[in-house]
C-alpha cells in the first residue's frame, strides 16, 4: 500500500510539472516582439508583398518598378526675407506687408523681375470676397500674414479674423525632364473660418512689366498679339498670355493640366483694375496707355465662387513658365503635351456627322484648324457656296450628301465702307479720335464716342480683326 501510495505521489507531481510547463511555454509565446523583431518581420511582409505585387505585374505583361519615393518639402519658417531661387527662377517677397514677386535669372546671372517692383511688390496681390465684401490680402493692417521657404517653394498665409484664411503657394519645377527650373505651379486654398456656411471667391491682379518695354504689352500662345483691353470668359483657344521683351518671357495659363477653370480673365491698364469692383468694367478697344496711367499694364484672373462649410477649403490653380535671352519658353508642352500621332484622329469630311454645327470662332481665337478634305473624291469637288445678304440668317456651305451650316460672323455689308475706311490709317485715326474724346472730360461727347465704337466694330469685323 505504502508503494501504491508514493507512485501515486510520483504521478501527481509529474502531471503538476507538465501543465506548469505548458503554462509557461505559453507565456512566452504571447510576449510582444522587439522592436528589431517587428522591423523585420514588417520588411518581410512588405518584401512579400512586393514580390506579389511583381508576380502580378509580371503576368499582367508590365514592367517591374521599384517604388518611385516622393520628394517632401521641409517647410521652415521665414525669418529673414531670403529669397528663394531654383533654375531660373527667384521668388521674392516682403514680410512686412504681405507681398510677393517673381524674377528670371538671365545668362549674365541678373534678375529681371516679371512683376511691377514699385511700392514694395505692392501693386500685385490676391483679393478675397466673403459675400459682398471685397479685401486686399496685402498691405492690410486687418489681414497677418505669415511666410514659410522650402528648397523649392514658398507659401504666405492670409489671416483674415472671423472669416477666412488664405494660403498661396508658389512651388517651382522644370517643365521638362531632367531640364532646369523653368516654372511655377500657384496654388491659392481659401478656407471658412466661420461657423457658418459661407460664399467666398478669390481673384489676382498680377501687374506685369515685361511687356510695356516692347512692341506689345501681351500676346497669345500661338503668338498674335493683343493691341487692346480684352476680356475673356474661356482660355482654351489662347493657350496662356504671354508677357515678353528681349530680355526675359512669363507665359500665364489658366486652363489646361490641373488649372482652375477661370470665370473671366483680363487684359488691360492696370488702372482699370485698381478698383473696388469684382468682376472689371471694359471699354471696347480701349489701349492699355491712357493718360491716367502710361505704359502700366496688367492681368486680372477672377476665379467662380466656393460655397464652403465651416472649415471647408476651396482651390484655385494656374501656372507661369518663364524663358530668358538664351532660354525659350517650353511651358505649353508640359500644360499641353503633344499627343502620339498614332492615337491622334484626323477628322475628314466623311467623319462629321449630318446636320453638324459648325461655329464660327470667337474675336480672339488664337488658331482656326480647317477641315480636312482630302478624302473628297473627283466628282464631289465642287461646292456651291450660297451668297450672303443683309436678310439672310444663315450662310450654308453644301457638299452632296453632307451639310454644313456655319453661324454668321456678322451681318455688316462689305460694300458699305469705301477702300478708304478699309485701311490701317483710318482705323487708326479712329483710334485717336476715341482716345481724344475719352481724355477731355470737360467738352465729353458720349454720343459721338459710341458712334465712333460701333463705326470702328463694324470695320473691324468686316477686316476679320
Amino acid at each position: 500500500m505504502k508503494i501504491i501510495k508514493l507512485s501515486g505521489i510520483a504521478v501527481i507531481f509529474s502531471l503538476f510539472a507538465l501543465c506548469f510547463s505548458s503554462c509557461k511555454s505559453t507565456k512566452v509565446s504571447d510576449k510582444a516582439p522587439s522592436q528589431k523583431e517587428a522591423a523585420a518581420e514588417t520588411e518581410s511582409a512588405g518584401n512579400a508583398d512586393a514580390a506579389a505585387a511583381g508576380e502580378e505585374a509580371s503576368e499582367n505583361g508590365m514592367p517591374v518598378q521599384a517604388p518611385a519615393r516622393k520628394e517632401i518639402e521641409n517647410w521652415v519658417e521665414a525669418r529673414k526675407p531670403i529669397p528663394v531661387s531654383n533654375g531660373l527662377v527667384v521668388l521674392r517677397y516682403k514680410k512686412r506687408v504681405g507681398s510677393f514677386n517673381i524674377a528670371v535669372r538671365n545668362s549674365e546671372d541678373k534678375l529681371i523681375p516679371v512683376f511691377s517692383t514699385a511700392n514694395e511688390f505692392t501693386s500685385s496681390a490676391f483679393y478675397l470676397k466673403s459675400n459682398n465684401k471685397i479685401i486686399k490680402l496685402i498691405n492690410d493692417g486687418t489681414v497677418k500674414p505669415g511666410y514659410s521657404l522650402s528648397e523649392h517653394g514658398l507659401r504666405i498665409s492670409y489671416n483674415v479674423p472671423g472669416t477666412a484664411e488664405v494660403l498661396l503657394e508658389f512651388m517651382i519645377f522644370p517643365s521638362e525632364e531632367r531640364g532646369q527650373s523653368d516654372m511655377v505651379k500657384v496654388t491659392a486654398t481659401v478656407t471658412n473660418k466661420t461657423t457658418q456656411t459661407r460664399e467666398l471667391a478669390l481673384k489676382a491682379v498680377l501687374d506685369t512689366i515685361l511687356g510695356e518695354t516692347n512692341d506689345f504689352h501681351f500676346y497669345t500662345g500661338a503668338g498674335m498679339p493683343v493691341k487692346h483691353e480684352v476680356l475673356y470668359k474661356k482660355m482654351e483657344n489662347e493657350k496662356g498670355i504671354i508677357s515678353r521683351n528681349p530680355n526675359a518671357a512669363m507665359q500665364m495659363f489658366f486652363f489646361g493640366a490641373d488649372c482652375t477653370a477661370p470665370e473671366a480673365v483680363a487684359l488691360g491698364n492696370y488702372s482699370t483694375f485698381n478698383k473696388n469692383e469684382w468682376l472689371p468694367n471694359m471699354y471696347s478697344y480701349r489701349q492699355f496707355d491712357s493718360v491716367f496711367a502710361y505704359n502700366n499694364s496688367a492681368v486680372e484672373v477672377v476665379w467662380p465662387t466656393f460655397k464652403l462649410n465651416p472649415d471647408e477649403s476651396g482651390k484655385c490653380i494656374f501656372y507661369l513658365a518663364f524663358g530668358t535671352d538664351t532660354e525659350k519658353l517650353r511651358g505649353e508642352n508640359y500644360i499641353y503635351p503633344p499627343k502620339d500621332e498614332s492615337e491622334e484622329d484626323v477628322e475628314t469630311v466623311e467623319d462629321v456627322e449630318e446636320d453638324d454645327v459648325v461655329e464660327a470662332p470667337s474675336e480672339h481665337v488664337a488658331e482656326v484648324v480647317p477641315v480636312q478634305v482630302e478624302e473628297v473624291s473627283a466628282k464631289e469637288e465642287k461646292v456651291e457656296v450660297q451668297p450672303q445678304t443683309e436678310e439672310e440668317g444663315e450662310k450654308e456651305v453644301v457638299l452632296p450628301k453632307k451639310k454644313f451650316s456655319k453661324k454668321k460672323k456678322t451681318t455688316i455689308n462689305p460694300n458699305k465702307f469705301t477702300d478708304q475706311q478699309l485701311t490701317p490709317e483710318y482705323v487708326q485715326s479712329l483710334l485717336d479720335r476715341i482716345i481724344a474724346l475719352e481724355e477731355d472730360d470737360p467738352s465729353l461727347n458720349r454720343a459721338e464716342i459710341f458712334q465712333l465704337n460701333a463705326e470702328l466694330d463694324a470695320i473691324l469685323e468686316v477686316l476679320g480683326l
